[in-house]
């Protein structure tokens, strides 16, 4: 599977800040394909007649390439890329969106985790080595159907993840959660706190709440009670 990108095409397009050339959203169309990825770019309506190049709005457009976004753009991105599990290219950190009512968790995880910044150099796009290996890994997680984290949590929210998926196909930062829970028992704060130090996810973009978190366990025949309101768990037996 192809990791999926949207591209803000408001952002690339924007050589500076008087200048917009809808070449650069093909340019960046063009070398992400290049790179294996699934490319597709969203561009507010009203930026067309700013730009220097206007025909090749239209020609992306017409190939099913860019997409014309009326109202909210960065909403509709940060939408697609969330409905997805897909990657976003761009260099805004869409700061002022953060204190907004739809701006959640698993949004802010999102924008930490997928975002793509870049650069284009001599006509071509580069994008940071460090980034660029976050993707392989990403992508080879994905030829081992790896779970992704959006897609495990959204299993875990609605009944649970089969027991049937062998450990090594649930997402890394579970299976690490997973292997951080000891013999001895230890509270669900405590594993939390282990879990984010490890990771950086908290337990609840994991597994959404602790009666989520719980479930998964015993299912997985970790033995977990409730003490003194409180929840124990400790090491499935061998």
């Amino acid at each position: 599977m192809r990791p999926k990108v949207y591209i803000d095409g408001a952002n690339v397009a924007h050589k500076d800040s008087k200048t917009i050339h809808a070449s650069r959203i093909e340019i960046a169309l063009n070398d992400l394909t290049k790179e294996g990825f699934e490319s597709h770019a969203l561009l507010p309506d009203y930026q067309v007649k700013k730009m220097e190049d206007p025909e090749i709005v239209k020609k992306l457009v017409n190939e099913g390439r860019l997409t014309l976004i009326t109202n909210y753009d960065d909403v509709v991105l940060i939408t697609r890329a969330y409905d997805n599990n897909a990657w976003i290219l761009t260099n805004d950190r869409f700061r002022d969106h953060k204190n907004k009512d739809w701006w959640t968790p698993e949004i802010n995880l999102l924008i930490s985790n997928r975002m793509i910044p870049y650069e284009i150099i001599e006509g071509e796009l580069s994008i940071p080595l460090d980034v660029r290996l976050k993707i392989e890994k990403y992508s080879n997680e994905c030829s081992m159907h790896q779970l992704s984290v959006p897609e495990f949590k959204k299993h875990a929210t609605n009944g649970g993840v089969s027991t049937d998926i062998p450990l090594k196909e649930l997402p890394e930062p579970v299976q690490v959660a997973i292997n951080l829970i000891t013999g001895k028992e230890i509270t669900y704060s405590d594993w939390g706190s282990l879990v984010k130090n490890e990771t950086g996810y908290r337990l609840k973009d994991l597994f959404g709440n602790v009666k989520h978190a719980s479930r998964f366990l015993k299912s997985r025949r970790y033995p977990v009670r409730n003490a003194e309101n409180k929840i124990y768990v400790k090491a499935a037996a061998a």
